[in-house]
């Protein structure tokens, strides 16, 4: 088949998945799905993809690029694209204040999204005395509201730690979280965090596009093809998540679509400006994108795989199982073509 047929399929299913994923919130807030539904959805997927992010970055991406730059010039590049995901993460999810006690780690988020009003309270500092210490947040805003969800979290990232909602704050009251060593408040994006996250993602989407299209075998563009399909739509699903926490308005509606078009708008202009330069050029630009992706594919993929604090042990295969089939899925493919 040729490389451009290829091309061209994986990008009808790469944006069958990306506008699927970018109406899944709206759905989810339609049917007004559990939260612990729809994480479990969500965490299937996030370690699905995880596993397909290394095992393509280590299996194909960067044997494939050495075979056209040197290694230290693609570790360099590898580097490069772990420091940009890592860059696209900082600013994209809400600021964390970590305060170290000498036993306990305990995560603060800056942001938290209260129902009700749909506006963000920002969070003062936790003082920790001891285990048992309160961490007192400021006060909220004349409005009565209450949170979305709080985790209780012992050293654990378990579904059976979920504690509800908290009962309605009255104008005068604060927020406190007694003799928990871990909270986390679950995060909404504001208005300026959503084009925040939409800018950064399209432009990680244009340059994963581009070393789509600049691929000039077959091979390549099946693993690059697979491995965008298997994490666009988690990426959609974080843009479009972020906008549905506020009102649908024609701004947002157009956001979404110009995000859907990013990868195929890269793989387009790779397209065409590998049909005006030298095939050295072209195999050396090629080497520089799949050496810049699989830096960002191992960063994000390793980010999935991380969370094994939980001791159920249906919990941890839940999360083991998707990245196996994830990981054995690009071994097959690697042995297929």
């Amino acid at each position: 088949m040729h490389v451009l047929i290829i091309k061209c399929i994986a990008l009808l299913g790469i944006g069958g998945v990306t506008f699927g994923g970018a109406y899944f919130p709206y759905w989810l807030k339609k049917q007004a799905f559990s939260e612990n539904s729809t994480n479990s959805v969500l965490t299937i997927s996030n370690n699905l993809a995880g596993g397909v992010f290394v095992s393509a970055a280590l299996m194909h991406l960067i044997p494939d690029a050495v075979e056209n730059a040197s290694l230290s010039m693609v570790l360099l590049l590898v580097t490069f694209g772990i420091l940009f995901a890592d860059l696209m993460e900082s600013i994209t999810v809400s600021k964390a204040a970590f305060y170290k006690d000498p036993q306990n780690l305990v995560y603060v988020p800056q942001q938290s999204y209260f129902e009700g009003s749909g506006s963000v309270y920002r969070l003062s500092e936790a003082l920790l005395a001891d285990s048992h210490a309160a961490h007192h947040f400021a006060e909220p805003q004349p409005t009565a509201a209450r949170v979305s969800s709080i985790y209780s979290m012992e050293g654990s990232h378990c579904p059976s730690d979920f504690t509800g909602t908290l009962p309605v704050l009255q104008d005068s009251e604060s927020l406190h979280g007694h003799t928990v060593h871990h909270h986390h408040i679950t995060v909404g994006g504001s208005g300026a965090l959503s084009w925040l996250i939409f800018a950064m993602l399209g432009l990680h989407a244009l340059i994963t596009g581009a070393a789509l299209g600049i691929t000039s075998h077959s091979r390549d563009s099946i693993i690059l093809g697979i491995v965008i399909f298997a994490h666009k739509g988690v990426e959609s699903f974080a843009v479009a998540f972020n906008f549905a926490e506020g009102t649908a308005s024609k701004t947002s509606t157009v956001a979404l679509i110009g995000y859907g078009l990013m990868t195929p708008l890269g793989t387009f202009l790779a397209v065409v400006a590998s049909a005006f330069i030298e095939s050295s050029v072209a195999l050396s630009v090629q080497s520089v994108l799949e050496s810049f992706a699989a830096g960002s594919f191992l960063f994000v993929g390793m980010m999935h795989l991380q969370d094994k604090t939980c001791s159920n042990l249906g919990w941890t295969l839940s999360k083991a199982l998707p990245e196996v089939f994830g990981a054995g899925l690009m071994i097959l493919v690697s042995f297929w073509i």
